[in-house]
């Protein structure tokens, strides 16, 4: 087997800048590739001999030289040596790394779930780092050296957390880990990490993943269901209503149903408690710290109920010793994207409809209603104009009551009355 990489191949390799990374395997020695990479600024393209492996569990990458200064049978020599080194049981890359001093993504990260950054932080959304860290940061990149990461380490993470898979959970059931969600949500932790360790920590000089890595959209902000979508919806929530399997218990479409007819947040939903709740007013209250926009801005959250979220709210049963209005077995938190997945299929739905979606449906239709920012913002419970604006060129025009004619406008029910809905 000859090599790809002859004087000449060589030469117009390098003398041509790639518009996107490439890494070129080596046929005669597995693991070995040269890596070009475009340009940053007016500088020149990288063009870099590196090895990759596997050691214990974890993606490896080290790089054995520039291409334009080491030739590759000389390259090919090295790059053999550190493989066989790696298969006698030495991490090469690590090993170099503590050798210079520099900082791993794993150390770095210990720091910043110790820094003031993270302990401001709501107490789900520390839980949700440390999960985005432990199940895929971590695993990918904690032994590459921080200021060694860059946008494709970035992608790859993304593109194989973006396949579901099913593992088994502490309790030995097979559970559905991953997805398209999942990945971007890890990606957005990473970048924020990223950020901080240039910005605050010091240990990097700039964010390598700010606006270098483009990922498709998700679609849940778009997300805008059709009268038809949702009525199909509900009516499969009725249908497969009851306990066991292949049902849908009714807490948990009562919980979905006060997503669709509210606007809040699935958490602000799970982690209701009877004392935020003022029926007679027909209004919840979250204080500043339980809702998103509270951590910044200091203040309650101010919901406004419709008449069919008030309907919901009044058939949930009380229990003296549980205050979630919506409790899980033991009156834990309450667990409902199986059950939602469920009725979803059976009302034959789109596979990327989720439970967040209902928040951005709502919006949009608040939107076509010609809402206000500032009613899209009391809707939503944002703290910024911006995020309101990402849903619509808004109308100065519009009155006031925007979460029932939302309501009644995604339901396909006429103004003058919603007690005719399917709930």
């Amino acid at each position: 087997m000859r090599s790809l990489f002859t004087e000449r191949h060589l030469k117009q390799l390098l003398a041509t800048a790639p518009e996107a990374e490439l890494s070129i395997p080596d046929p005669m020695l597995p693991r070995f590739a040269l890596r070009l990479k475009p340009a940053r600024g007016s500088g020149r393209f990288a063009a870099t001999w590196v090895i990759r492996y596997t050691f214990n569990g974890q993606k490896r990458r080290m790089v054995v030289g520039d291409a334009r200064a080491k030739g590759y049978e000389v390259a090919r020599k090295e790059a053999g040596g550190y493989l066989a080194r790696v298969d006698s049981g030495v991490d090469v890359a690590a090993e170099r790394e503590e050798a210079r001093g520099r900082i791993t993504v794993a150390q770095a990260w210990e720091q910043y779930l110790a820094s003031p950054k993270f302990e401001a932080y709501t107490a789900g959304s520390q839980v949700a780092t440390r999960n985005h860290g432990r199940l895929h940061i971590l695993p990918e990149l904690g032994v590459l050296a921080l200021d060694a990461v860059a946008p494709s380490d970035a992608r790859a993470m993304v593109t194989k957390f973006s396949v579901v898979r099913k593992v088994k959970n502490k309790k030995g059931r097979l559970v559905s880990r991953g997805g398209v969600g999942a990945a971007r949500k890890a990606f957005r932790t990473l970048s924020a990490f990223m950020g901080w360790c240039a910005d605050t920590a010091g240990l990097i000089e700039l964010n390598p993943l700010y606006r270098a890595v483009k990922l498709r959209a998700d679609g849940h902000r778009q997300q805008c269901w059709s009268p038809d979508e949702y009525k199909a919806f509900f009516a499969a929530c009725e249908r497969l209503e009851g306990n066991g399997a292949g049902k849908v218990r009714r807490v948990v479409a009562d919980a979905i149903r006060l997503l669709v007819f509210t606007g809040m947040r699935r958490g602000e939903v799970l982690n209701l408690t009877w004392p935020q709740v003022r029926l007679k007013e027909g209004k919840i209250i979250l204080g500043a710290k339980l809702h998103k926009a509270g951590h910044k801005t200091g203040r309650q959250r101010v919901i406004d109920l419709v008449p069919l979220a008030v309907e919901v709210l009044e058939r949930q049963p009380r229990h003296e010793d549980v205050e979630r209005v919506f409790p899980g077995d033991g009156g834990a938190k309450l667990a409902l994207n199986r059950e939602f997945n469920r009725a979803r299929d059976a009302a034959g739905l789109p596979n990327d409809y989720v439970p967040h979606g209902l928040r951005h449906s709502l919006a949009t239709h608040a939107a076509l209603q010609k809402a206000t920012v500032p009613e899209l913002m009391q809707l939503l419970g944002h703290s910024s104009p911006q995020m309101a604006l990402r849903y619509v060129k808004l109308a100065q025009d519009f009155g006031g009551g925007i979460a029932g004619k939302a309501v009644n406008a995604a339901l396909g029910i006429p103004e003058a009355s919603n007690k005719e809905a399917t709930t």
